[in-house]
């Protein structure tokens, strides 16, 4: 099925496999149920410190991203979306490509300029 991405970007395909980093916030919470009803599959794995072992709209939950990544569900992950206040952006971001994923998408908003 072609999907209508509303990130508006040629980087998103049917190919994306993404892990979400702060899943279970209000926003994110609310997009991936969004995402998973429209497009069920793509959001392969999420990451809150503290809530592992849970679940947003049947996306698994795990404390780090390293952990989620050597989940099953998270073998194919290749982009990562962050969704986390502004002043864990950076050690999410570090996280994340330090797990060797290279696409990642920042949803936060004032990120602190010295950690852009």
């Amino acid at each position: 099925m072609e999907r209508n991405w509303s990130v508006g970007t040629k980087y998103l395909n049917d190919k994306t496999r993404l892990i979400v980093v702060g899943i279970t916030g209000r926003e994110a919470s609310q997009v991936v149920a969004e995402s998973e009803a429209l497009y069920p599959g793509f959001i392969k794995v999420g990451v809150t410190p503290g809530k592992g072992g849970t679940e947003v709209a049947g996306v698994p939950v795990f404390n780090t991203v390293k952990e989620a990544l050597s989940s099953p569900e998270g073998k194919d992950v290749n982009t990562g979306l962050v969704y986390v206040p502004p002043a864990s952006v950076k050690d999410a971001v570090i996280e994340l490509i330090d797990a060797g994923i290279k696409l990642i998408y920042i949803v936060t908003e004032h990120v602190p300029i010295r950690d852009t």
